[in-house]
C-alpha cells in the first residue's frame, strides 16, 4: 500500500513539474508588478515601450511620468482604449499608488499583451 502511495505521489509531481515547464517554454508573456529603480532601469533597457498613466484625467493633469499617455481604469471604455496599443511592445503602467494598475496588469494579460510592467509604489512614489 505504502509503494502505491508513493507511486501515485511520483507521479504527481512529475506531472506537476512538467506542467511549468511547459508554461515557461510556451512564454505566456511578462507580467511583474516592480520597483521604482527597476520601473527606471527596464525603460531604458527596452527603448522601444509604451508609458500608460491610468489614474483620472484630473490626476494626469497635475502631473505624470515623462510623456505617459493617460488611459482611465475608471473609464468604461479602458479595455477598448488599452486593446488599440500595440501589444508586443513593452509595456509599463502606473496609477497614484499601485491599486489600479495592479488591475490593469491582471487586465492587459487576459487581453493579450505580451509584456507589462506594473510601478509597485505609482506616481505617489515615483515623485519621493
Amino acid at each position: 500500500m505504502k509503494s502505491m502511495i508513493y507511486m501515485l505521489f511520483s507521479i504527481l509531481m512529475i506531472s506537476a513539474c512538467q506542467n511549468n515547464s511547459i508554461e515557461s517554454q510556451t512564454g505566456n508573456g511578462v507580467f511583474e508588478t516592480i520597483s521604482k529603480t527597476e520601473f527606471e532601469g527596464k525603460m531604458k533597457e527596452k527603448t522601444d515601450h509604451i508609458l500608460i498613466d491610468v489614474r483620472t484625467p484630473s490626476e494626469y493633469q497635475v502631473g505624470t511620468i515623462g510623456n505617459a499617455k493617460n488611459i482611465n481604469w475608471n473609464d468604461a471604455n479602458f479595455a477598448t482604449e488599452i486593446s488599440k496599443l500595440d501589444k508586443t511592445k513593452p509595456t509599463f503602467i502606473f496609477c497614484q499608488r499601485g491599486g489600479r494598475s495592479g488591475k490593469a496588469l491582471k487586465k492587459m494579460k487576459g487581453l493579450g499583451f505580451q509584456e507589462v510592467y506594473d510601478l509597485a509604489v505609482g506616481y505617489g512614489g515615483w515623485k519621493n
